[in-house]
């Protein structure tokens, strides 16, 4: 979930794969180098985004692949509501990529999101397109039972 300009872990599943992230529940992480916060954020008021992000000049870089800049990262989050999901290349944790898809509720924006962690060899853009559709039906089905589009980029607003 968002909490202010971080994510907030509410819940996890671990990987059975022997070479897998670990995060525990209560971490707190950045939204706007994560998955999950993009995901989150895409789906937002544009009002909040700005209001959390617009006034400042640079936002923290974490890897060179870091989004630093406010306004890239609100022109970024556009394209996340056309696809239905969020991506970090790379740009919290040198290694690693997510693939998150926003959890909607009633009113169409988003109140959590879900994501799938990989290391960056084993999450490929080719497994990314794989992942995308299942992890689109798991996050419409809980929007659903939230009374939200089953679809992203169909939001009930």
């Amino acid at each position: 979930v968002l909490d202010g300009d971080e994510i907030l872990y509410v819940a996890k599943r671990e990987s059975p794969d022997p070479l897998r992230l670990t995060v525990e529940v209560g971490r707190r992480l950045p939204a706007h180098c994560t998955a999950l916060g993009k995901a989150i954020l895409g789906f937002r008021p544009a009002a909040e985004t700005r209001r959390l992000f617009g006034r400042r000049k640079q936002l923290r870089r974490f890897t060179p692949d870091t989004i630093t800049d406010p306004r890239e990262l609100i022109e970024h989050l556009e394209g996340i509501l056309r696809t239905g999901v969020a991506v970090d290349r790379e740009e919290l944790v040198p290694g690693l990529r997510c693939l998150a898809a926003p959890v909607l509720d009633f009113t169409g924006y988003a109140v959590a999101a879900i994501s799938i962690s990989a290391p960056a060899v084993t999450l490929s853009e080719e497994r990314v397109a794989e992942l995308r559709p299942m992890l689109m039906e798991a996050a419409g089905e809980i929007s659903k039972a939230l009374g939200g589009p089953g679809d992203p980029r169909r939001p009930a607003r």
